[in-house]
């Protein structure tokens, strides 16, 4: 249902649009700003959702292979605009370009969204959960001198994997990991809005030409789509927190380096700069999905990481409306130091997350433990558990109290 709306949503938007276009500003950006928005944010954390549950061991990488969807569909439908629209490949003069190309824009949205709709319906119609998984219990196998029950107790701790305890929304809500990870997210977005929209322009302004730039945001493109599976594999090995720390820290060096090198080393130094922190811009995207999953469990991962991710609106329209007061072109400086500040600030946030899988920071479980007063957790549920390991169940009733325990150990 909820990628039958995101479908109905996005796909007015753009069609739609064929209409709105020349009725002016504000009912332009009500269809292609305020409904295709909608109809793409929807079904955002959903998919996620649905095709991470296939592949339990790997979360990550397949959150990491659908997000380079997003980066790759720009790479490909860019041309087949330009074919559609200015197939000719007539110059612009300043930023008008000849009549005959500007009367192909209208109709370019019908064609472009009903191959949006198109494809949607496809993946939708071919798209399904996962069902529910069954543990089938075999008979154990008894070795010489070991009892039945021994034997069965043998056997299931051998089969039977750890289960995840997933929080639910109210529970996710009253922890203090869901608002750590929302301002992380909040102050993440600020170097994505100024860094995409600027790159370019501070290019030209260093005198770098319009072929060269073409050619850097196409292989840019490159970087964004492949870093985002590298991500996706590295949460899954080392878990989310250490990835996400080298991330922000990295990112944030890089973004307040950026201006001062460039200036210094030309065009190659320039693109060097760009692939690397669009490659860790993209992991931006993979790893607070994970991070969601390993704190509050998969089963309202969907639910919750849209909760977070939803702080991406305020974030972006404070930034856009702060920097429109401001000249820009003179600014590079303090503009990529913000930016590198605002990764800074969440790699200081993310030394306070909790992460019972940690590897590689597992130091940074003192800042974590300075905040267990304020969180919340999971609900156990017994008849749950004992189906699964009644082992594991009799263990955690010996130490823990039976109406809470933590995500992971007690």
């Amino acid at each position: 249902m909820v990628l039958l709306i995101g479908i109905l949503f996005g796909g007015a938007g753009i069609l739609l649009t064929r209409l709105t276009v020349d009725y002016g500003l504000g009912a332009y950006i009500f269809t292609y700003c305020i409904l295709f928005g909608i109809g793409m944010g929807l079904p955002y954390s959903v998919i996620f959702h649905v095709a991470s549950l296939w592949f339990p061991a790997y979360r990550a990488t397949v959150v990491g292979i659908i997000a380079a969807g997003f980066g790759l569909g720009a790479f490909l439908f860019t041309p087949i605009q330009t074919v559609i629209i200015n197939p000719d490949n007539l110059k612009a003069n300043g930023t008008k370009f000849p009549a005959e190309v500007e009367a192909r824009i209208p109709n370019a949205y019908l064609i472009l969204g009903g191959i949006f709709v198109a494809l949607e319906i496809i993946a939708t119609c071919i798209m399904r959960e996962c069902p529910t998984a069954v543990l089938v219990k075999s008979e154990p196998t008894i070795e010489d001198g070991e009892s039945d029950e021994e034997a069965f107790k043998k056997e299931v701790s051998h089969e039977s994997p750890k289960m995840q305890k997933s929080y639910t929304v109210i529970e996710a809500l009253k922890s203090i990991d869901f608002y750590i990870l929302s301002l992380i997210v909040f102050c993440d977005i600020i170097p994505v809005v100024l860094f995409t929209s600027t790159y370019k322009v501070f290019g030209i302004s260093q005198h770098f030409d319009d072929k060269f730039l073409s050619i850097i945001a196409t292989v840019s493109s490159g970087f964004n789509c492949g870093g985002r599976i590298i991500w996706g594999l590295l949460v899954d090995h080392f878990s989310s927190k250490c990835p996400l720390m080298v991330l922000l820290l990295q990112w944030g060096i890089l973004l307040i380096t950026f201006p001062f090198l460039v200036v210094i080393g030309g065009k190659y130094v320039f693109a060097c700069y760009v692939f690397a922190i669009f490659f860790h811009l993209s992991g931006h995207f993979v790893i607070i999905p994970g991070a969601c999953t390993r704190i509050f469990g998969p089963g309202n991962m969907a639910t919750i990481y849209g909760l977070v991710y939803a702080t991406t609106a305020p974030s972006a329209l404070i930034t856009a409306a702060i920097v429109s007061q401001f000249t820009i072109g003179n600014n590079w400086v303090p503009i990529y130091a913000v930016c590198g500040i605002a990764c800074i600030s969440g790699f200081l946030m993310s030394l306070f997350l909790l992460d019972e899988d940690v590897r590689c920071v597992s130091f940074t479980n003192i800042c974590t433990r300075v905040c267990n007063p304020c969180r919340i957790y999971s609900n156990i549920q017994d008849d749950e558990l004992e189906e699964h390991n009644p082992e594991a169940l009799n263990e955690e009733n010996d130490h823990v109290d039976k109406s809470y325990k933590p995500i992971g150990d007690a």
